[in-house]
């Protein structure tokens, strides 16, 4: 199940707001378990954020239920509930609103894109550890070295409080880089503009 929220939000820090707390939320729809968030820059009208949430295959939560939180957890806004392989969804909302959450809803099922801010795992992620650590206790599917060779399992990772991992085709992948000291720490720091 994939939802699709476009609240007309232009910047990272309301995105990234609003993905953080979508699962409480919706957390009135009952057993929410494996729920990821993220968070697409789109471009239908004026470029803006819109949210997912999206569970991987196989975790089915109710989807009456969700409908009506996620309804009444975002009102006003385009919202889209559908499922990977479905031709229908649910709809409400502003057009533009439901195209753009649509374009997001899409992105997620394809594994073209998609910022993740919470996923199953994401709280373990705290102080340096050995990357192969990292992605087990952090639940990811892999990691992506940006500008250098690849990394093995043993090299130490320092998240620095701030992860947000990519959802692709093969899951949640984390990219990061080296560090000065040969540390590997995510790719995108905290504090980007805002």
């Amino acid at each position: 199940m994939i939802i699709g929220v476009d609240a007309g939000i232009t910047s990272y820090t309301e995105a990234d707001a609003l993905a953080g707390s979508l699962p409480a939320r919706l957390s009135s729809a009952g057993d929410l378990a494996g729920i990821h968030t993220a968070t697409h820059t789109v471009q239908v009208g004026d470029p803006r954020f819109v949210v997912t949430a999206f569970w991987p295959p196989g975790a089915h939560p109710a989807g009456d239920a969700v409908w009506t939180a996620v309804l009444a957890a975002v009102p006003g806004a385009g919202i889209v509930l559908t499922a990977p392989q479905e031709q229908d969804a649910r709809t409400s909302g502003p057009d533009l609103a439901v195209l753009g959450a649509w374009v997001a809803a899409t992105r997620i099922a394809r594994g073209l894109s998609g910022r993740v801010v919470t996923w199953p795992g994401a709280a373990e992620l705290t102080g340096r550890m050995p990357l192969a650590e990292a992605l087990e206790r952090g639940g990811l599917d892999g990691v992506e070295v940006i500008g250098g060779d690849p990394a093995g399992p043993d090299e130490t990772f320092d998240p620095l409080g701030f992860v947000r991992p990519r959802w692709r085709a093969d899951g949640c992948v984390l990219q990061v880089q080296r560090g000065d000291d040969g540390v590997l720490v995510p790719f995108e720091p905290e504090h980007l503009p805002r």
